[in-house]
C-alpha cells in the first residue's frame, strides 16, 4: 500500500441499507448477521484507505528508504496507478520498499524481471518479500545469489 494521506477509521453504517443494519425477524439470525457484517467491515477497512503519495512526501521516502539521487521520484497524477506504464522508467508501490527492496536494484532482481518480462510494479508484495528473503538466506549461507538459483 502506498503512503496514506488521509486515514479514516472504520465508519459505522448509517442508513438501513448499509451493511450490518438489516433487520431480520429472528433475533438469533439478526445477531449473527450483524456480527458477520461487522467482521466483513473490519476486513475491508484497509482496502478503503486513501493512499496517495504527494510531492511533499517524496523527500521523506527518499530519506527513509535511502533511495539514491540517481532515481527520480515522481508523485502519481490523479487517477494514475502503480501498474500504469511510464516512459523511461517504472512505477513502484511503497509495499515493495516496505518488503525490503532497495536501490540500486540487485542484478538478480533485474534479471528476474527481464526474464519474466514484467515491470517491477507488476510484482506482488509477497513476491518482493520472497526475493528479499532469498537474498538474506544467500548472504547468511555465504552463497552468491543468481537467477537460476532463485528459480530452482
Amino acid at each position: 500500500m502506498a503512503s496514506s494521506s488521509a486515514l479514516a477509521s472504520p465508519s459505522s453504517p448509517s442508513s438501513p441499507g448499509d451493511v450490518g443494519e438489516k433487520t431480520l425477524s429472528s433475533s438469533s439470525n439478526s445477531s449473527s448477521d450483524e456480527k458477520a457484517a461487522r467482521a466483513l467491515e473490519v476486513l475491508m477497512w484497509p482496502h478503503d484507505l486513501n493512499s496517495i503519495v504527494s510531492e511533499s512526501l517524496l523527500g521523506n521516502l527518499r530519506e527513509c528508504y535511502n533511495i539514491p539521487k540517481d532515481y527520480v521520484l515522481i508523485a502519481p497524477e490523479p487517477g494514475q496507478r502503480a501498474y500504469d506504464s511510464i516512459p523511461k522508467g517504472f512505477t513502484l508501490t511503497l509495499d515493495a520498499l516496505e518488503a525490503g527492496l532497495r536501490f540500486p536494484l540487485h542484478p538478480v532482481i533485474s534479471s528476474c524481471i527481464s526474464y519474466w518480462r514484467i515491470s517491477p510494479s507488476q510484482m506482488a508484495h509477497n513476491s518482493w518479500c520472497y526475493l528479499v528473503a532469498f537474498f538474506g538466506e544467500c548472504h547468511y549461507a555465504n552463497i552468491t545469489p543468481t537467477r537460476s538459483l532463485f528459480l530452482s
